[in-house]
């Protein structure tokens, strides 16, 4: 009987662990509850709102399940890839956390990364061509052709094109 209460307290201590706590009937439901409000705010386009209150309900109970969530809205909606990111790696370290979604929150981090490096770059070849000293220093020079205007052509009025052949006027 000792052994099984020895078992029952490492497993309460071991689900406290960090993004796994062993909550209340009374804070379940209010996690629940203000997740639910959460789930309609995000429904009705108020995706600030639903970030707060999906914070408030990680406040009182780390579920990785609400940050994945918190991480969409900011990708999805705000299209914020930093704090999506940040709530991305926050979701993958959580102990609760589910093979697939995290198979999906590091497909968006690599996006964001090639995204960001890829602003960097384009921002870095701009500097450097605005820098360039030989672009500052750089004239247009305009060419003209000119094209001699020949004779009327001595061809015979009579031959009208067709758009399929010649027809003889």
């Amino acid at each position: 009987m000792s052994r099984f209460i020895y078992l029952v307290l490492f497993l309460v201590m071991a689900g406290s662990a960090t993004c796994v706590a062993a909550p209340a009937d009374g804070l379940v439901q209010e996690v629940e509850s203000l997740a639910r409000q959460a789930s309609a705010a995000y429904k009705q386009g108020e995706y600030e709102k639903a970030i707060e209150l999906y914070l408030s309900a990680y406040a009182l109970r780390e579920t990785g399940a609400l940050l994945y969530n918190i991480a969409v809205v900011y990708d999805r909606k705000l299209r914020d890839g930093a704090k999506a990111t940040t709530y991305y790696r926050r979701y993958i370290n959580c102990d609760d956390a589910r093979q697939k979604l995290s198979e999906r929150a590091r497909t968006r981090i690599e996006f964001f990364g090639r995204r960001a490096r890829e602003a960097r770059e384009a921002r870095e070849r701009r500097e450097r061509i605005e820098e360039s000293p030989k672009a500052s220093q750089e004239t247009v020079v305009e060419t003209t052709t000119t094209r001699e205007v020949s004779a009327p052509s001595k061809a015979p009025i009579w031959f009208i094109w067709s758009g399929s052949g010649l027809l003889a006027a």
